[in-house]
């Protein structure tokens, strides 16, 4: 074989492997799992961590006894908190995403909503949290009483 045919071989292998590359994502892309739109109501709200005013954690009791912890963090910033919980109920949240329900076993769930919605008693129930941007800095939310 000649020093041209094998450069040749060799290109038309660098194209055919990015073509192989190209239309697997396609693939991948076309036949994903379309999850509907979801509202996700999660009771039993022990505690609220806020990292940031996007990102919340959320500690729920669950039937046996220990305790799953619920990570949401929104990108689109839509964040309700609402005083309106009777004395008698526990604080719940809600979520809208294009996601899973979350199993009632869960151990850690977490989810990206587009839209948070907090139903407490008082907003003294939001307790602060750490958060971290890697070489960006890290820090402490601290509440504002």
């Amino acid at each position: 074989m000649t020093t041209e045919t094998k450069k040749a071989i060799r290109d038309w292998s660098i194209v055919a492997a990015l073509l192989a590359v190209i239309a697997f994502g396609i693939y991948s892309f076309v036949t994903r799992e379309k999850l509907p739109v979801n509202i996700v109501r999660v009771d039993g709200v022990d505690r609220v961590l806020m990292h940031e005013s996007n990102h919340y954690t959320f500690f729920v009791s669950r039937p046996d006894n220990t305790v799953g912890i619920l990570d949401l963090r929104t990108f689109s910033g839509r964040v309700t908190v609402v005083e309106d919980m009777p004395a008698d109920q526990p604080v719940r949240v809600e979520y809208t995403c294009r996601c899973k329900e979350v199993p009632p076993n869960f151990v850690r769930w977490r989810a990206e909503p587009t839209e948070i919605y907090i139903r407490l008693h008082s907003v003294k129930e939001i307790n602060g949290a750490g958060w971290n941007h890697g070489k960006f800095g890290s820090g402490q939310t601290t509440v504002v009483e």
